[in-house]
């Protein structure tokens, strides 16, 4: 059974009920109760109102900090997202401030009905949705094969080089031109995966291409440490279960980036609204902000700040026209041991890394 979680405070019933009749047509039952914490591989999305009463609910906090801790999947909805002030959230609740939040306002809640679905991974949500396995065949094509008729059977358009390459193309340069057609790329991380170049080069295509990655481990290790800290599920070839929590891991990832992606896109729209700067997009996921006299390069990325992020970063800066070049990561907070160590890294490039929160200021500063 597909499961809602709507958590939310006595000030926000009015908006409770709106969402509930949003999902009402959708395949899934909706509970209003604080429950037990749910297994994580169980399709649920926990939705927690924001209003002034959640936020001082003790009981709420506890339970989003416990979902949070299993890598549950914690939408916070607010009314408008236009005019709701996020900062609020970050210094009461900074653990669902780094949640990507969703609305029913400006777009009559079309938002959150799709993160609804991607989270709970319902075929209205999969439909289309490209995924790419990345795998080594000497030990890992049996699996491959069987996820990507999977996947194809749950309406993912699946990619397995297997397959959708003719006899005579390049391979590998069809491989990689099509990564960045990809909404996710799942990672068969098996023990001889460390010995493909190729496997490699597509993760850190991947990479390069802001693409998000899930991983399928093949035993309680990693063997390829690229991407280390994404979504991953063990595989377990006697769980009755482990196609489901496939779909559940990528469909999970996929809207967590699309809600990321579409905040950051709000945010930088509301800090230049009124100011004479064009948002050109030269990549997926990427961002020139061009005033004309000034231009800064925007990337964006749902984790935390890694090594290899700030370096592409420097690498889309060098390959750019812009003056400077921002990275905006998904943590509620950054220590100053790791503002120190950024400082350190980038040298005297003009490049900063900030939180999801602390972009609009970071864009008025810059063109102020």
């Amino acid at each position: 059974m597909n499961r809602v979680i709507l958590l939310s405070g006595p000030d926000g019933a009015g908006l409770a009920q709106r969402v509930k009749l949003l999902l009402a047509a959708e395949p899934l039952a909706v509970e209003e109760a604080v429950p037990a914490v749910p297994d994580p591989w169980t399709s649920v999305v926990i939705l927690v109102v924001l209003t002034p009463g959640a936020l001082a609910d003790a009981a709420i906090l506890d339970f989003v900090e416990r979902a949070i801790r299993e890598r549950l999947p914690v939408v916070p909805v607010v009314e408008d997202l236009r005019t709701y002030r996020f900062a609020d959230v970050t210094r009461v609740a900074p653990g669902i401030s780094e949640r990507n939040a969703t609305g029913l306002e400006p777009d009559s809640g079309v938002a959150l009905l799709a993160a609804v679905r991607g989270h709970l991974g319902l075929e209205s949500f999969a439909r289309d949705q490209k995924v790419f396995v990345s795998f080594r065949r000497s030990d890992a094509e049996p699996l491959a094969r069987e996820l990507y008729a999977y996947l194809w059977g749950q309406r993912f358009e699946a990619f397995l080089d297997l397959f959708q390459i003719e006899g005579g193309g390049v391979v590998q340069d069809i491989v990689m031109e099509s990564i960045g057609r990809m909404d996710c790329v799942l990672l068969l991380d098996s023990p001889d995966v460390v010995n493909s170049r190729w496997v490699e080069a597509e993760i850190r295509e991947a990479l390069r291409l802001r693409v998000p990655v899930c991983r399928i481990q093949f035993e309680d290790r990693i063997f390829l440490p690229l991407y280390s800290e994404s979504p991953q599920l063990r595989w377990d070839s006697e769980d009755p279960l482990r196609f489901d929590k496939a779909r559940l891991m990528i469909s999970r990832s996929i809207a967590n980036r699309r809600l990321h992606e579409e905040q950051i896109v709000r945010t930088m729209a509301a800090a230049l609204r009124g100011r004479a700067v064009t948002i050109e997009n030269p990549a997926r996921r990427q961002y020139l902000l061009n005033s004309g006299t000034k231009r800064v390069l925007v990337e964006s990325e749902p984790a935390a700040v890694s090594i290899e992020r700030l370096h592409r970063l420097h690498e889309s800066w060098r390959a750019s026209v812009a003056h400077e070049a921002i990275l905006v990561v998904d943590s509620a907070v950054m220590p100053e041991v790791t503002r120190e160590a950024i400082a350190w890294a980038v040298g005297t490039a003009p490049l900063r890394v900030v939180l999801k929160w602390e972009l609009y200021a970071a864009l008025v500063a810059c063109f102020a």
